[in-house]
């Protein structure tokens, strides 16, 4: 059996803290103004994308070959659950008088809407590009670059069915924002980059990191993009220069987030900070996927009580409905994918 990672557990034990935090800030403590607060927008800048990069990283396994039984079990593990948690929410958030579940259902599939779990159909999306990629790395093109045209294809793909349809199908505009993280995470461990990075290289992403990363904002635009947009209107070169900085601006924030944790944990020594939060990095899927229930439950009129309770709670409660479940193995699947 393959040990696990604690440096990697710990650090998805962050991520999934993070994803509470940013929720906890959205539904409690600036439900109005939440996208202007500056917390919210430093966890969104990265969590998402740290979470869909390990992902990558761990898809890759030495002498593991990524074939069909491969993606058969991240169906049965990811869409599975995915779907259940569709109908979960249909019924929870009392949806059903306002249509078909059918309905609801499909909607959650085309469109990935209506508080289905994104990331797991995402994952699963990007788990078959990642397939692709490395089948016609093997027979075509022998080298990295077809994954960089895979994901430049995801791109032009989502923008003509955006067109063609008026909306993103199937969540094509999240697959080819996140697909580069996960590519990345992949390529990471197949080429062991990390480790040659030395501490001067690790030391000079902090410092840019710490010039850039507060100016993100949701949507992936620095503060003051609309007023520079607005300034240079009239100079149609330097509008396409500036935007396709921002795009950059828009990968390298998580980037550098992603190597700068790393870094830390790959230092920080083994102790019970460590161990706890590598634990809760192995609830990933149960908090991710039922926090969001726990937190509308919460009805404390002191907002700073409520706060710290819906934290609390949003973590606990998953791990210990996790544990319950581990003596009905078929339950836990189907919920869990585990």
């Amino acid at each position: 059996m393959k040990m696990r990672n604690m440096d990697i557990d710990a650090i998805k034990g962050v991520a999934i803290i993070l994803v509470v935090i940013g929720h906890v800030i959205q539904y409690i403590c600036a439900i109005t103004d939440y996208e202007s607060n500056l917390i919210y927008n430093i966890i969104y800048s990265f969590h998402m994308p740290l979470f869909m990069f390990w992902s990558g990283y761990l898809a890759y396994r030495q002498g593991r070959e990524l074939d069909a039984a491969w993606i058969k079990k991240r169906f049965l593990a990811l869409i599975v659950p995915y779907v259940v948690w569709i109908v979960v929410t249909y019924f929870w958030e009392g949806h059903a008088g306002s249509g078909t579940l059918v309905e609801w259902c499909m909607d959650g599939v085309l469109y990935v809407t209506n508080g289905a779990p994104w990331f797991l159909w995402v994952l699963f999306l990007n788990g078959l590009i990642l397939y692709l990629g490395t089948k016609l790395r093997k027979y075509t093109i022998k080298n990295d670059i077809v994954f960089a045209l895979l994901i430049v294809g995801v791109y032009v793909i989502s923008y003509i069915a955006k067109y063609l349809v008026g909306q993103y199908p199937f969540g094509l505009n999240l697959c080819a924002w996140y697909v580069a993280f996960f590519i990345a995470g992949y390529l990471t461990n197949l080429h062991a980059l990390f480790e040659k990075l030395n501490t001067k290289v690790y030391f000079g992403i902090l410092i840019i990191l710490c010039m850039v990363f507060w100016t993100w904002r949701v949507g992936g635009k620095p503060f003051f993009y609309e007023s520079v947009v607005t300034d240079i209107a009239t100079s149609g070169i330097l509008k396409i220069l500036f935007k396709g900085a921002c795009l950059g601006y828009k990968y390298l924030v998580p980037f550098l987030w992603i190597c700068v944790i790393y870094w830390f944990f790959q230092h920080m020594p083994q102790n019970s900070i460590k161990n706890w939060l590598a634990q809760i990095g192995t609830y990933t899927m149960e908090i991710y996927i039922m926090h969001t229930f726990i937190l509308k439950l919460v009805k404390v009129p002191n907002i700073w009580l409520a706060t710290v309770f819906a934290l609390i709670l949003g973590i606990a409660v998953p791990i210990i409905i996790s544990n319950i479940l581990n003596r009905c193995e078929v339950v836990k699947k189907i919920l869990f994918g585990r």
